[in-house]
C-alpha cells in the first residue's frame, strides 16, 4: 500500500462488532488495543460482519439476521475492493464472514491483501459437536492457516497446531481490560465468597462439580456466587449448599462484582477443544486480586502457579479439599490473591502484551 504518511493502517475483521459493553473476543483481542496503538502510529480498524443493530445476535429474529448477513456481505465485498489501496495489514480474527461453508471470503481477501494475519483464540479446527455451525469443515481453518503470512494464537497450546501450516506463529494472551481491579480496603465480614464468571453456555463445565462445591460448603463457611446471565438461577436443580448468589453480568459493575469475591474457579475437562481455551476467566480473577482454583487443562497450568497464586485440582474430592482449605485459611487466600494480581501485572496487562501485538500486525 502506498500511503502519504508513515502510519500503519490495519483492518481487523471479526464476526461481532467490537464493543466494551459486551467484552467479547473483538474487544478483548483487538478493540481495546486501538487507543494505545494509535499512539504508536498504528491505526486499528475493527470491523464486525454483524452490524450493531443486529446484536445481541442470539436474540435477533430471522428477518433481522438475514438483513444483517446481507449488509455484512456488501461490507466485506467493498473492503476486499479497497484492501490494497487502504490497508497495510488485514487480521482475520477467528472468522471473516461467518465460519461456515467454503472459505470464499478468505480466498478473496488473501488475493487482495498485502499482508494477511489469521488470529485464533480457540481450537477452531476441532470444535465439539454442540457448537459446530452448519456446513462446518476443518478445511476452512486449514486453508486460512496455510494462506496466512502470520498467525496469532492466544496460548502455546493453540500455537502448536498452526505451526504445521504457517512458519510465522506468535503467541499473545487474551488479557482483561483495565476496568478489572483488585479490592481496596478491608475485606468485609462474612463467608469465603467462591465465584464463577462467564457466559451462560460455559456453565456446563461447572455443573459436574456442583456436588463438590456443596460438600465444601458443608465443611466450611463458604458462599457460592455466579456472575453471568441471571437465567442460570432457574436452569439447574441446585444442591442445597451450592445454591448460588446470582448476579446479572453488567460491564459497568463487572470489576467491582469480581473484586467482592475471595476465590475464582475455572473447572475444565481435558480435551482438544478445552486445551485451546485462553484462561480468560483466570486472568480476570487474578486482575481482581482473587485466589484461583482451576483444572490443570491447557493454559490454566501456565497461568496458575500451584501453591503460589492458587490451586490446580482434578477430581471432585480434590475440588472439595481445595475450597475447604481456602475457606478455612483467609490469610492463604489473601496471599494467593495478591500473588495472582502481581503475576497479572507482570505478564497479562494490556501494557504487557501491547508491544507483541504491535509487532504482530506490522508487516514491515
Amino acid at each position: 500500500m502506498t500511503s502519504p504518511s508513515d502510519r500503519l493502517e490495519v483492518l481487523v475483521t471479526t464476526w461481532l462488532p467490537s464493543s466494551q459493553k459486551n467484552k467479547k473476543t473483538p474487544w478483548l483481542r483487538a478493540g481495546m488495543f486501538a487507543p494505545k496503538l494509535a499512539e504508536r502510529g498504528i491505526d486499528l480498524h475493527v470491523s464486525g460482519t454483524v452490524p450493531e443493530w443486529a446484536t445481541p445476535w442470539d436474540e435477533t429474529s430471522r428477518p433481522i439476521r438475514a438483513a444483517a448477513l446481507g449488509s455484512g456481505l456488501l461490507k466485506r465485498l467493498a473492503q476486499a475492493a479497497a484492501l490494497p489501496h487502504r490497508y497495510d495489514t488485514v487480521v482475520v480474527l477467528r472468522d471473516l464472514f461467518t465460519f461456515t461453508g467454503p472459505p470464499w471470503f478468505e480466498r478473496l481477501y488473501r488475493r487482495r491483501a498485502d499482508f494477511l494475519v489469521f488470529e485464533i483464540d480457540d481450537s477452531l479446527w476441532a470444535p465439539p459437536p454442540e457448537i459446530r455451525p452448519p456446513m462446518w469443515s476443518p478445511n476452512r481453518v486449514v486453508e486460512t492457516a496455510k494462506s496466512a503470512d502470520r498467525m496469532i494464537c492466544g496460548n502455546e497450546c493453540l500455537a502448536g497446531w498452526p505451526r504445521q501450516y504457517c512458519d510465522d506463529v506468535v503467541v499473545i494472551p487474551t488479557v482483561p481490560d483495565a476496568s478489572i481491579r483488585a479490592r481496596t480496603g478491608e475485606r468485609p465480614e462474612g463467608p469465603c465468597r467462591v465465584g464463577w464468571y462467564g457466559q451462560l453456555n460455559g456453565f456446563l463445565f461447572v455443573e459436574p462439580y456442583l456436588d463438590a462445591i456443596a460438600r465444601a460448603a458443608e465443611e466450611s463457611d463458604l458462599a457460592f456466587h455466579l456472575l453471568t446471565n441471571a437465567a442460570v438461577e432457574t436452569m439447574y436443580d441446585w444442591p442445597r449448599k451450592a445454591t448460588p448468589h446470582v448476579k446479572q453480568w453488567d460491564p459497568d459493575t463487572e470489576g467491582d462484582d469480581l473484586a467482592s469475591w475471595d476465590v475464582g474457579i475455572m473447572p475444565l475437562p481435558d480435551n482438544e477443544w478445552t486445551r485451546g481455551k485462553c484462561a480468560n476467566k483466570l486472568l480476570h480473577y487474578m486482575a481482581a486480586g482473587l485466589a484461583t482454583v482451576a483444572s490443570p487443562t491447557g493454559m490454566n497450568s501456565e497461568v496458575v502457579v500451584d501453591g503460589v497464586t492458587g490451586l490446580l485440582v482434578e477430581t471432585p474430592d480434590e475440588w472439595t479439599d481445595a475450597l475447604v482449605t481456602l475457606a478455612r485459611d483467609p490469610d492463604m487466600t489473601a496471599r494467593f490473591g495478591a500473588a495472582g494480581r502481581a503475576r497479572y501485572e507482570r505478564h497479562y496487562t494490556l501494557e504487557a502484551v501491547l508491544p507483541d501485538y504491535a509487532a504482530a500486525v506490522n508487516p514491515r
